[in-house]
């Protein structure tokens, strides 16, 4: 077994031996110490505000973390919706444009007087000296072959 050096020994009880001298004579009244309280101050002021300061920027930093993770997850909120609302936009428009062209069908249905079969374009021919198209109505629906259409 190791034995302590008598140093050692002699330095631990000093560190142990001066607080219980001060703490006594604080709490006997006889503390006659501003001076030893300023000077501790002195020494450890600094190394204090510099341990205040890392905090604060150690705190400062967590919480902007903790901000741009907040910000990351309302950017993909936003951004979810802003497609849901593009989408229903184009809903929107794409049925206005239809409610157009069936008020104009019904304009013209009124003014020309004519029998008439509304129908659905399904399909254009690709080459545009042909000037062929497909409708979804046909000789069931009343629609004969060399009929007149109208789009």
């Amino acid at each position: 077994m190791r034995r302590r050096s008598p140093r050692r020994t002699l330095q631990g009880a000093v560190l142990v031996f001066i607080p219980l001298f001060l703490m006594s004579l604080y709490f006997t009244g006889k503390w006659e110490g501003e001076w030893l309280q300023r000077a501790v101050l002195t020494v450890t002021a600094p190394p204090q505000e510099a341990f205040q300061w890392v905090r604060r920027r150690a705190v400062a930093v967590i919480d902007h973390y903790f901000y741009l993770v907040s910000v990351e997850e309302e950017n993909r909120r936003l951004k979810e919706e802003l497609e849901r609302i593009t989408f229903e936009r184009d809903q929107l428009l794409e049925r206005a444009k239809e409610a157009e062209r069936l008020r104009k069908l019904l304009d013209f249905k009124e003014r020309v007087k004519l029998l008439m079969i509304p129908a659905q374009v399904i399909s254009l021919s690709p080459e545009p000296h042909l000037r062929t198209l497909v409708i979804d109505k046909g000789r069931r629906d009343g629609v004969n072959k060399g009929m007149p259409v109208v789009t």
